[in-house]
């Protein structure tokens, strides 16, 4: 009796030990993309509309960052990153074209759990909260704000061979912000044991309302990115 209470308990001890097993990743990339949109800044010193059209050509600096943690079916995702454009840009009904600087800071921390993974196929979804913090300057004048969103979205990935899997995600976020949506797909190899590399298709409408501007826009990008897991 007493050997069998050792090898049940030593099965659950050798269970939850698999259980805990956590697995992390972290990566960066790069790629190109455009944005094109509206913008409307009050007292410079009037209220002003422009034309938003930026692209990869007009960086000046920009970095991004992500990572995650997971758990059996359960995935923590951290990502950050920051842009800044500079360009001419057209005022509305006419007038000089002001040189527009656009600075953007995302942070982004979600919990997600996968509720489906058989035949190759994984399907999951995640909530969390999204920080965006953007800066507008026209000449000597400019206009900040930041906003803290609520995000919701569903990822799904198939394995279609030994070392290749096809990822989509669309999201949608909502709090301060008039809202953001997106939807995203790519391939994924993972060409060494510790370490993958992806190629993204994306595209994101956003819509925000400051305290002195309102602007909205959409964003195609296409990135490559590597990420080493552990």
């Amino acid at each position: 009796m007493k050997k069998t209470i050792t090898a049940i308990l030593l099965s659950l001890g050798v269970a939850a030990t698999a259980q805990a097993e956590w697995k992390f990743g972290i990566g960066a990339g790069a790629g190109v993309f455009d944005i094109d949109g509206d913008l409307e800044v009050d007292g410079i010193p009037t209220s002003t509309e422009v034309d938003l059209e930026y692209d990869t050509g007009d960086i000046e600096s920009g970095f991004g960052l992500n990572g995650y943690a997971a758990n059996g079916p359960w995935m923590i995702k951290a990502s950050g990153s920051y842009l800044e454009v500079e360009a001419d840009q057209n005022i509305k009904g006419g007038g000089d074209s002001p040189d527009l600087n656009f600075e953007r800071t995302n942070l982004e921390l979600t919990v997600g759990y996968t509720f489906y993974n058989e035949n190759d196929l994984k399907l999951s979804a995640f909530g969390g909260l999204k920080y965006v913090d953007i800066e507008f300057d026209i000449g000597a004048a400019s206009t900040d704000d930041d906003f803290t969103d609520g995000v919701i979205g569903a990822t799904a990935s198939y394995m279609f061979a030994e070392k290749w899997s096809w990822d989509s995600m669309v999201d949608a976020s909502f709090g301060d912000s008039e809202g953001t949506y997106g939807v995203s797909t790519g391939v994924t190899w993972m060409f060494a044991k510790n370490w993958s590399t992806s190629a993204i298709l994306s595209w994101e409408t956003w819509e925000y309302e400051g305290s002195d501007f309102e602007t909205d826009a959409d964003e195609i990008k296409l990135g490559l990115g590597v990420m080493f897991h552990f």
